[in-house]
C-alpha cells in the first residue's frame, strides 16, 4: 500500500511577490501532484540547475537563491577570469533571487522579509536547504519551522578532513549537529557524508541517499559526439594525436595539486613512455606549470583556459586516463564527468567521491596525497595493458550510470513520503 502524502497544494498562479520573480510553466504539474518542495540555496549552480530541471518534471519544486553570485558573467577568482557557466534558466521552474548582488553573504546578514510570505502562500511539503553558513540559511530554516512546515538539510560535510583550526571545526561541527537534530530528515551526497552525520549522532533513518551527481545524460551524449574526433581535438591542441591522453579538469590552483599531474607526466617520461597532458581550466598555477614546462623542455602539455559545460566535452572525450590528485574535495564531480566518458580514474583519499565512484582495481586507483610513486606506477600499468585500460573505462561507465540524477530523486522522493505521512 502506498504512502498517503499531505495534501499541500495551493494556487501559484495568484502569487504576487515583489522580488525577482520567474514562473515557467508549472501549474499543470502541481495541479497533478500532492507535493511541492522550496530548495534554499545560496547560489544557482549548473550542476544543481539540471538536478532541479528534473525534478520539476515529477515534483513541482521552488527555488530561493540567497544571492546571484555565479548567475550569468560573473569573476570567479579560483579561475582568475570572467567566467559563464551558461545557465538557461528558461527551463528551470520557479526562482526567487532576493539579493540580487554578485557577492557571496556568507554570515553576513541580508535584512529580507520575503521567506515568510513565500513559504507561507507556496505552502511546501518540505524545504530543503542546501548549505548551513550563510544567515539567510539560518533565517530559512527557523520560519519553515515556525510554519511547521519540514525541513530537509543537504551539505557537502564530510568526515575526510578538518576545515581551518581544530577550534573553528569543533564550532562548525556543533553548529551542523544543532541543525541536523532539528531537522526532520538530512540528505546525504556519498559516503563520506554519511560516516560525518552518524559521527555526530544523526540515527540512520533519518539519513537519505541523494547521490552528488550531474548530467550524466547530457554528457553521455556529448561523449558520443566528441569520441569520433578526438585525434582532432588534440591535433587543435598541439598535442600528438599517437599518444595516450592524461586528463585534469579544475581550477589550477594548490589544493587541486595539478603539478601533481605534471610530474607524473614526467616520471612517466623517465620511464620511456611519452604522454600528452591537457589541464582543462586555469587558475594561479598556470603560470607555474608553463614556466616547469619550459625548464624542463616538456612539450605535449597544454593548458585549455577555462571552458563551460557547453565546450568542455570534447577534451574528456580526448583522454584516456583522469588524473585528478587533489588534497581536499568535499566531493569532486570532474570525476562524475569524467566518468561519463568512459575515463579510468587515479585520485587521492581526500577526495571525498572516491569513496562511492572509484573501486581500486575495477575502474581506477586512489591513492595518498603527493605519491607521485604510486600515481606513476598505476598510470604506467594503464597505459601497458590495453586490456585493462579498456575495461576500467567500461567499470567507470557502468558506476556512475548508477550514481545519477535519477537516483538522487528516488531519495529525494523516498523522503518525502517518509517525512510527510499523514
Amino acid at each position: 500500500m502506498s504512502p498517503k502524502i499531505k495534501d499541500n497544494r495551493c494556487d501559484n498562479a495568484g502569487l504576487t511577490i515583489n522580488h525577482a520573480f520567474y514562473q515557467y510553466n508549472t501549474t499543470e504539474k502541481q495541479s497533478a501532484s500532492n507535493c511541492k518542495i522550496v530548495f534554499h540555496t545560496s547560489t544557482l549552480s549548473h550542476y544543481f540547475s539540471a538536478f532541479a530541471k528534473q525534478l520539476n518534471q515529477e515534483i513541482p519544486i521552488t527555488i530561493l537563491i540567497s544571492c546571484n553570485y555565479g548567475w550569468g558573467d560573473y569573476f570567479d577568482p579560483g579561475f582568475r577570469q570572467h567566467i559563464n557557466f551558461g545557465h538557461n534558466i528558461a527551463n528551470i521552474p520557479q526562482i526567487h533571487i532576493y539579493n540580487r548582488t554578485h557577492t557571496t553573504e556568507k554570515l553576513i546578514p541580508h535584512y529580507n522579509h520575503s521567506i515568510f510570505s513565500i513559504l507561507k502562500q507556496i505552502a511546501p511539503s518540505m524545504v530543503v536547504i542546501t548549505s548551513w553558513y550563510a544567515f539567510s540559511d539560518w533565517k530559512c530554516f527557523w520560519l519553515a519551522l515556525s510554519l511547521k512546515i519540514p525541513v530537509v538539510l543537504r551539505t557537502e560535510a564530510t568526515s575526510l578532513f578538518v576545515h581551518g583550526s581544530k577550534l573553528t571545526y569543533l564550532l562548525k561541527k556543533n553548529m551542523l549537529k544543532w541543525l541536523c537534530k532539528r531537522a526532520s530528515a538530512i540528505f546525504s551526497i556519498g559516503t563520506k557524508c554519511t560516516e560525518f552525520y552518524t559521527a555526530i549522532g544523526i540515527p540512520p533513518e533519518k539519513i537519505f541517499l541523494t547521490p552528488y551527481s550531474v548530467d550524466n545524460n547530457f554528457f553521455i551524449e556529448q561523449s558520443k559526439r566528441w569520441k569520433a574526433h578526438k585525434a582532432l581535438t588534440l591535433k587543435n591542441l598541439g598535442m600528438d594525436p599517437q599518444l595516450p591522453t592524461l586528463l585534469f579538469s579544475g581550477k589550477l590552483i594548490k589544493r587541486k595539486r595539478p603539478v601533481d599531474a605534471l610530474k607524473v607526466h614526467c616520471a612517466l617520461l623517465q620511464k620511456g613512455i611519452k604522454t600528452n597532458l591537457v589541464f582543462i581550466g586555469a587558475g594561479n598555477l598556470s603560470k607555474k606549470i608553463k614556466t616547469f614546462c619550459k625548464q624542463k623542455n616538456l612539450i605535449n602539455v597544454c593548458i585549455t583556459g577555462f571552458k563551460d559545460q557547453n565546450e568542455i566535452s570534447q577534451y574528456y572525450a580526448s583522454g584516456d586516463i583522469f588524473l585528478f590528485p587533489s588534497s581536499r574535495e568535499t566531493w569532486g564531480l570532474v570525476i562524475n564527468e569524467a566518468m561519463c566518458f568512459s575515463l579510468p580514474i587515479i585520485t587521492t583519499r581526500m577526495v571525498s567521491s572516491s569513496a562511492d565512484l572509484v573501486v581500486t582495481g575495477e575502474n581506477g586507483f586512489i591513492h595518498n596525497v603527493g605519491d607521485i610513486t604510486s600515481m606513476t606506477n598505476s598510470v604506467e600499468y594503464l597505459l601497458t595493458n590495453k586490456t585493462a585500460l579498456d575495461n576500467f573505462g567500461k567499470k567507470s561507465f557502468d558506476i556512475i550510470s548508477k550514481w545519477s540524477i535519477d537516483a538522487c530523486i528516488n531519495g529525494v522522493k523516498k523522503c518525502l513520503a517518509e517525512i510527510c505521512i499523514i
